[in-house]
């Protein structure tokens, strides 16, 4: 748990404490009772080595430890659970990391808890890491449409062949009880639609068709799975607590604490108000009870609402007998209070909860009319919570990433349609989807009905391509049911790389680009790089800040204006440091720079030296590092003398290179002390050479952090010799 100041976690007191009238935090990982815990010890959190940033977690019954990812989303943490290691000699009771840096465990054993036979009840034991390299899964994240997870080794051919069906999922969520570990409610097999492997084959991106928030998602990869190096996968399982989806804002149960009124009580604490006070673990009486002749629940939402989902905790939910559960009733809903539109009608039911999706519709006013109220003839009507819930916030940027795709044709397998929907233009020449079909169409299933104003084509010239084979004629059409189209766009004689189409807000489901003709030069192939679909015709603003044309949006670190001389199709950097004149929090950058041949014996920090300074503060290290294998931290793709890339992505000198950053500024609370460090993902042509990494304070001739934005600083290092260029930059501030 994250534990605040006022928050509540669902244990209550008697007499009851001063939090419980609270809604309910919830945890930021459940560990699921008999399979991964049982009764879990000290967490400790690990500052080093391999695991570093995540928790090492014991546990008294289960044995062994386990292993916890967090990350933060929409600013609650939330993460995965790992298998780590058995095999202990006692129930783990206390864990800590000593100045050697190994991990050391305390022992304890006893009646009801460990019991593991030939095994000690007590014992101190040291887990030292030996140097190894374990094929496992190292962390795990969640993504709009899915999850990444990393393994600390890269999976084997065979293994990647078919990837999507190595991969079995389930998704359930847990509601309080008064029993010890509670049942899984609302349990469903999941698809994996896709699975894509990253450049380096350590990281697989899994579209999972039908993911809700407020679930516990379960992943297994039944072995055969294995590495590069034919290692079998450590531990094929991990635990992930959705509470909320990236992208998503919370579902959250809009009937919790409102009004409520009903036909009656069975008594003064049983009234309509326990039924929306967000717990069912507050013992029997802990809902509304009815023994009228009718029986009626209603809630006032306070404002007219859309609500597509009601969810019903009947009498089991709280720990009766299920024998109670309401077996006869509807549910209705009403703008007015007077006026009812029956949403949904059960009969014969026996189940402590029921959930029921409706289409979306509007409604103030909520009622659940009891018709039978038990299975046993018992004439109570118990209701546990009757809660409703609303679409969530729709997802925000490209609706099509990673999503279903599907086409005509492909030109080989490694260029299928999924390549245009992958969120990439960098994997290199076979990043798009090709086809040399009779009609060349490709399509894809935004999953649900979207409301959609905005596709944009990324065509051969944004992948690196030759321009003659951006896409020549085409059309874009949009559609409901995947069966009946209507063209928004119609293109013809296009020579541009990036092609953006805004229409009328329209609803749909798939989307269709259709090539007429492929290129401009007679080239027969279709090559789309990425097919992007908006929610509105605002994706990320692009602020291009070179073009080759002009410095205007620059000057120099003193204000003056910018002296550097336009050439080599960019800006030759001679003539001291220059910043934006914009500044920025945080955003994406887009920057290609050049460098010069120079002779051999000129060495180390001046071949090339320059640097861009993010937010004026980090110096992302622009060097000569070709052929160099030590990875310094002051070699090109560094954060300066802070982080080393893990790769040298370099190409030769006298070529153009590519930096994609990635950044997230440092957070500062109200009183201007810092509470996170600033965030840095480099892509360096096209490889991942540093991944989310941690800025903890500004470079060497950096500015001070503080919580304002800054600007970009493109270094003059001043050395002599022929000089460096760079060109089309562009960032897209991230809101």
């Amino acid at each position: 748990m994250h534990i605040k100041q006022g928050r509540f976690f669902n244990h209550y007191l008697n007499p009851a404490g001063p939090f419980e009238s609270a809604p309910v935090t919830q945890p930021v990982i459940w560990l699921p009772q008999n399979e991964i815990g049982n009764s879990p010890s000290t967490p400790m959190y690990m500052t080093s080595g391999l695991y570093a940033g995540q928790f090492v977690i014991g546990d008294v019954t289960y044995g062994g430890l386990q292993r916890a990812a967090v990350e933060k989303v929409n600013g609650e943490y939330q993460g995965a659970l790992f298998r780590m290691t058995q095999g202990l000699e006692g129930g783990v009771s206390e864990v800590n990391v000593g100045p050697d840096g190994a991990i050391y465990v305390g022992g304890i054993g006893g009646g009801g808890n460990w019991g593991q036979t030939g095994k000690l009840n007590f014992g101190l034991q040291k887990l030292t890491p030996n140097g190894g390299n374990a094929f496992d899964m190292l962390s795990m994240k969640a993504l709009p449409n899915g999850f990444e997870i990393e393994y600390t080794q890269p999976v084997s051919a065979a293994t990647a062949t078919a990837l999507a069906t190595k991969y079995r999922v389930k998704q359930w969520r847990y509601v309080p009880t008064a029993a010890y570990g509670g049942p899984k409610i609302d349990e469903e097999t999941l698809t994996v639609a896709s699975a894509t492997l990253s450049a380096d084959g350590k990281k697989v991106t899994l579209v999972i068709n039908g993911l809700r928030a407020g679930r516990v998602v379960h992943i297994r990869s039944p072995k055969p799975f294995a590495s590069s190096n034919g290692q079998s996968l450590w531990s094929t399982e991990v635990w992930y607590t959705l509470n909320v989806i990236p992208g998503q804002g919370p579902s959250s149960n809009l009937a919790l604490n409102k009004p409520a009124t009903a036909d009656s009580s069975c008594a003064a604490s049983e009234g309509p108000a326990q039924a929306v006070n967000g717990s069912v673990s507050g013992g029997n009486s802990d809902k509304w009870c009815s023994l009228g002749a009718t029986k009626w629940l209603q809630v006032d939402l306070g404002s007219t609402q859309s609500v597509n989902r009601f969810v019903v905790q009947h009498a089991g939910t709280g720990g009766e007998e299920v024998g109670f559960n309401t077996r006869d009733f509807n549910i209705q809903t009403s703008t007015n209070g007077t006026s009812w539109t029956t949403a949904v009608t059960v009969t014969a039911n026996t189940a402590g909860t029921t959930t029921h999706n409706i289409t979306a519709t509007q409604a103030r006013y909520l009622r659940l009319n009891v018709t039978s109220g038990a299975t046993t003839g018992n004439g109570a009507a118990r209701i546990y919570e009757f809660e409703a819930y609303g679409p969530t916030a729709p997802p925000t940027g490209n609706l099509a990433v990673g999503k279903p795709a599907t086409a005509d044709s492909s030109c080989a397998a490694a260029e299928g349609p999924a390549q245009a929907v992958n969120g990439s233009v960098s994997g290199g020449n076979g990043d798009k989807w090709c086809s040399l079909g009779a009609t060349k169409w490709l399509q894809v299933d935004l999953g649900t009905a979207q409301t959609v104003s905005q596709l944009v084509v990324r065509h051969a010239g944004a992948g690196g391509e030759n321009t003659a084979w951006n896409t020549r004629d085409f059309n874009l059409q949009l559609s409901t049911n995947g069966t009946s189209w209507t063209t928004v766009a119609t293109v013809t004689a296009n020579t541009a790389s990036v092609t953006t189409h805004n229409f009328t807000a329209t609803s749909a489901r798939y989307i269709r680009l259709n090539v007429t003709t492929p290129t401009s030069d007679g080239n027969g192939a279709a090559r789309i790089y990425e097919f992007e679909a908006y929610a509105s015709s605002t994706p990320p603003a692009r602020i291009v800040l070179f073009d080759g044309t002009n410095m205007n949006n620059f000057q120099h670190s003193n204000g003056t204006p910018v002296t550097w001389p336009l050439g080599n199709g960019g800006v030759e950097v001679l003539g001291g440091d220059i910043k934006s004149k914009q500044a920025f929090g945080d955003f994406k950058l887009h920057a290609e720079f050049w460098l010069p041949l120079l002779p051999g014996d000129v060495t180390g920090q001046q071949r090339a030296n320059s640097g861009i300074y993010l937010q004026d503060r980090y110096e992302l290290q622009v060097l000569d590092s070709f052929g160099d294998t030590t990875l310094a931290n002051n070699e090109c793709g560094a954060i300066y003398e802070k982080i080393a890339p893990s790769v040298n992505a370099a190409t030769a000198p006298q070529t153009w290179q590519t930096y994609d950053v990635t950044f997230r500024a440092a957070r500062f609370n109200s009183s201007n002390v810092k509470t996170e460090n600033a965030r840095v993902t480099v892509v360096w042509n096209g490889v991942t050479v540093i991944n989310n990494a941690e800025i903890n304070g500004p470079t060497g001739n950096g500015a001070a952090e503080t919580a304002a934005p800054g600007p970009l600083r493109f270094q003059d290092h001043g050395d002599p010799g022929a000089n460096l260029y760079y060109r089309n930059i562009w960032v897209e501030p991230v809101v």
